[in-house]
């Protein structure tokens, strides 16, 4: 839990500022991949720049045989594209706050509200997209053609398992570090 408190400190301050826009810039040149990108609410942005630059030191902190196996062009795309499932407007900082909370509090009763977003209204409409971000935002990427990485951000809030791929490993290391 502290470490939601943390992130809900971070969004109410985050602020994207032009060295993160050349970041994303950077990683993400293609205009349909910055453009799902800025669909983000800014907290989202930031977290996910955030995410990106811990993959990246994470990455460099790691033994030379192994960044071998590491596709960092896939890795930081993946870092940076994670939430694109949480458009701006679907979620918002206040609508995650109340996820998390029920989530925590009162998991299953959260969880049947977020299978069935047309039955409850607003709340079950948040709950829908926080449960389901990950599955969202890869079909946001394979519409523009982009399965590798939509295959990454569908998996990242499953459990591990054995094939899971090291780009994948890493952007969850990532992610709850952020």
């Amino acid at each position: 839990m502290k470490r939601r408190i943390r992130q809900f400190f971070r969004a109410i301050f985050a602020r994207v500022g032009p060295a993160d826009r050349h970041y994303v810039r950077t990683w993400l040149p293609e205009s349909e991949l910055q453009q799902l990108f800025w669909e983000m609410a800014e907290p989202d942005q930031f977290h996910a720049l955030h995410t990106a630059y811990t993959a990246e030191r994470i990455l460099n902190d790691t033994a030379d045989a192994a960044k071998t196996r590491v596709d960092r062009r896939l890795l930081i795309r993946a870092a940076l594209l994670h939430d694109i499932g949480r458009a701006r407007g679907t979620l918002g900082t206040l609508g995650k706050t109340a996820a998390v909370l029920l989530d925590y509090f009162f998991p299953q009763w959260a969880r049947r509200r977020g299978d069935h977003p047309s039955e409850g209204g607003i709340l079950s409409a948040k709950l829908y997209v926080y449960f389901h971000h990950p599955v969202l935002g890869a079909e946001k990427l394979r519409r523009v053609g982009y399965a590798r990485e939509a295959a990454i951000i569908l998996r990242h809030h499953a459990l591990p398992a054995e094939s899971d791929p090291v780009e994948l490993i890493l952007l969850r290391r990532a992610d709850a570090l952020n």
